[in-house]
């Protein structure tokens, strides 16, 4: 590689560039051929959208992430980057089958913990150490191979289960990954920066079409995965190498309750309907339309403004994680993270109750024109 382009600011712009330019070529293919080979998402029972639209947006997701890391990662510099792509292959070829075909959920969580153990203990990016949180520190390797397989099959669902309208899960990945990306810019990890930036610029093009009302593609479960796979080793990487960093500048106090609230849309949504449906005496794996974006679209707030909504708590969240925590001790970083989730359940919990009293939405309904005239994503809804 030249050695202009060993300097991490040309990597990180290279990459970002590289990704959102595949994003935006390649999409406009992809709906040409899902529309001519009719592959897609019809609307159903369980459906927020009311169009047929195009659900093979994950295929550019992946080669929009796969293409600059090819290209500008130095693999004989990081032994782990290799098994992530790898890792990643395994989940696009499952999730487009399951975009096309249909796949059970038992053969896509086997397909998850394959490659989850593959970066876990073959690239050896696992947690190892919870830095003292309830007095933990060190973790052995089994418990640490065990724990941090539980961390990746969490958010790869997480991302799965708010993919049900328009921009979210596409949004809030953006978001992330920009947010680790940074962190890894900062500290010089050139290769975690790479992948980062590569999936936001990824994202950022997926939006333009998502968010579109004449060019409209869908994720699918292919988009899914990838964010949520990615998403979660970027995560793990940022806690694991917080420890060997701890007298450097770019260093954060409190890694894994910074990462938890980094992520906090998807993993407190996700913690919240699994506490609402087993306190109604439901399997937490059962669906509806109470996650937080259906609990918006009941009042009437349009896909692309419940998104942004989500967006703006999501970004404050972060802003708090990389201020007040790095602050404070274990205990009350802690305590900071229970009193933000508590906040949310509750928020979601009294928007919820005053929807009930709202009346339906009808797609009759001229008022309700706007929301009607929205198709949205939703592959899985939850």
């Amino acid at each position: 590689m030249p050695v202009i382009m060993r300097d991490i600011d040309w990597l990180i712009c290279c990459s970002f560039l590289v990704a959102l330019a595949v994003s935006l070529g390649s999409i406009p293919i992809i709906i040409r051929v899902a529309k001519m080979k009719h592959l897609m998402d019809m609307p159903n029972g369980r459906s927020v959208h009311e169009n047929n639209i195009p659900t093979l947006g994950g295929i550019a997701i992946f080669a929009a992430l796969v293409i600059p890391v090819l290209l500008f990662s130095d693999f004989s510099g990081n032994v782990g980057i290799n098994f992530v792509i790898g890792s990643v292959i395994l989940l696009f070829f499952i999730g487009v089958k399951d975009d096309i075909l249909v796949v059970s959920p038992t053969k896509k969580l086997v397909f998850q913990i394959l490659a989850a153990l593959i970066v876990i203990i073959v690239a050896d990016i696992r947690i190892k150490s919870f830095y003292g949180i309830f007095g933990l520190f060190e973790i052995p390797f089994i418990p640490s191979v065990l724990f941090t397989l539980f961390v990746y099959i969490v958010i790869i669902n997480s991302f799965n289960l708010i993919d049900g309208i328009d921009g979210l899960a596409g949004g809030i990945g953006f978001i992330v990954a920009l947010t680790f990306g940074i962190w890894f810019f900062l500290s010089r990890n050139a290769a975690m920066a790479t992948l980062a930036v590569s999936l936001a610029g990824a994202l950022m093009g997926f939006l333009y079409f998502n968010f579109s009302g004449k060019r409209k593609i869908f994720m699918g479960d292919t988009g899914s995965l990838i964010i949520g796979f990615i998403i979660a080793t970027l995560a793990i990487k940022f806690i694991d190498l917080n420890k060997l960093y701890i007298s450097e500048y770019y260093a954060i106090k409190n890694a894994p309750i910074v990462a938890v609230l980094v992520l906090s849309t998807p993993l407190f949504d996700t913690l919240r309907m699994v506490l609402v449906r087993l306190l109604s005496g439901k399997s937490p794996f059962h669906a509806d339309k109470n996650h937080i974006h259906h609990i918006l679209l009941k009042f009437r707030f349009s896909h692309k403004e419940s998104s942004f909504m989500l967006y703006l708590f999501n970004i404050l969240i972060i802003i708090l994680a990389f201020t007040l925590i790095q602050n404070l001790s274990r205990s009350a970083s802690i305590g900071v993270l229970i009193v933000v989730f508590l906040f949310y359940f509750t928020g979601a919990l009294i928007l919820n109750r005053w929807s009930l009293a709202l009346p339906s939405i009808s797609v009759s309904n001229p008022i309700d024109k706007k929301n009607s005239e929205e198709v949205t994503q939703t592959h899985m809804v939850n």
